[in-house]
């Protein structure tokens, strides 16, 4: 019998990435391995299913481990802040470099992510919100 706390636990060969659904607290946790591009597709894709299930879903995108973001994984977080936006789900980048944090911002429309606000998450050293 599955645990109520980890749902599913999905991971995308040859990537280091891994999606968990917490369905408990109605999180949704996308972890990147060392690079954000569109071989990552699929496990974005079924982060977006999950979300459907609730308006209180919250979908985590952690780049603790990630070092490059290529332009296919910027329009996958375009895709994700979209999709999301429409069900009402909210979206937060956490753990994510300095570096990191100029990439996206440089290559996502502005404002599409509020960068100059901090929270603080469990293992997370910062976090860039949805705006």
């Amino acid at each position: 019998m599955i645990s109520n706390q980890k749902l599913l636990k999905s991971r995308k060969r040859g990537t280091g990435a891994r999606l968990d659904v917490n369905k408990q607290d109605c999180v949704i946790t996308i972890k990147i391995g060392t690079s954000l591009d569109l071989r990552l597709n699929d496990i974005f894709m079924k982060a977006i299913r999950h979300a459907q299930g609730s308006i209180r879903n919250r979908i985590v995108v952690d780049l603790e481990k990630t070092h490059r973001i290529f332009d296919s994984g910027l329009a996958l977080l375009m895709l994700l802040n979209i999709r999301s936006w429409r069900k009402s789900c909210k979206v937060l980048i956490i753990n994510c470099s300095p570096d990191l944090e100029q990439r996206i911002e440089q290559g996502l429309t502005p404002g599409m992510f509020n960068l100059s606000q901090r929270k603080q998450y469990p293992g997370s050293q910062g976090a860039i919100e949805q705006h």
